[in-house]
């Protein structure tokens, strides 16, 4: 599940190249990925000129992203259906 995906800002050393001699910059994007099998997640960087993995990096064990609306939709329902919390 994808929990982010956002524009990957280049490098100042990036920049300095193109000012200096044109070089475009790397056009990717940054994800950050829920496997939720897995109860892993991972950031992941896309070159949006190829759509390759340019890097991929698992976060460490007991990290978690953002809770996304689907999540908090889901607490909401399981703790309505609590039955201490319906008494």
């Amino acid at each position: 599940r994808f929990q982010v995906i956002t524009l990957a800002e280049p490098t100042k050393a990036e920049l300095a190249a193109f000012a200096s001699d044109g070089s475009a910059p790397l056009r990717a994007a940054e994800c950050l990925v829920l496997l939720v099998d897995k109860q892993e997640v991972s950031e992941i960087v896309l070159d949006l000129a190829t759509g390759a993995v340019v890097r991929e990096k698992i976060i460490p064990s007991g990290t978690q992203p953002l809770f996304s609306p689907d999540d908090c939709f889901l607490a909401e329902r399981i703790v309505q259906e609590d039955p201490e919390v319906k008494r």
